[in-house]
């Protein structure tokens, strides 16, 4: 930036150049270009904060449905440990009781067959 005393030189020298009777003109041209310099400089300033902000949105939103995947695929684990054929534990104890499989010596299961064939819910049927 100019300091007052370089702004004073600068006009001085305008003065003298172009005289008292264009000094006017140059002005108002000047202002007018520093206007749509402004005005360029803000529209190029809303467009890219308006990116940016897309940006985010799309980030956001891939953010969001992985954390849905990943909340879905714990839910559909604990779901298979709890009650699917990969947890045979559960469905022993519901065959056999609980002290006959631990007896035969198979495998005690999820903590989810573990809870429910303590609290007798799982079904005999299996």
């Amino acid at each position: 930036m100019l300091s007052v005393p370089h702004m004073i030189v600068v006009f001085v020298i305008v003065l003298v150049v172009f005289g008292p009777q264009k000094l006017p003109e140059l002005a108002r041209g000047l202002g007018k270009l520093m206007a749509e310099f402004r005005k360029a400089s803000t529209d190029f300033k809303s467009a890219f904060e308006e990116e940016m902000r897309d940006l985010e949105r799309q980030a956001r939103e891939v953010e969001r449905r992985k954390a849905e995947a990943a909340s879905a695929a714990a839910a559909a684990s604990a779901e298979t440990r709890a009650g699917g054929r990969s947890c045979s534990g559960g469905e022993r104890r519901a065959q056999y009781g609980r002290g006959d499989a631990k007896r035969a010596g198979w495998r005690r299961g999820c903590r989810g067959c573990r809870d429910a064939g303590a609290a007798g819910e799982v079904a005999k049927s299996r």
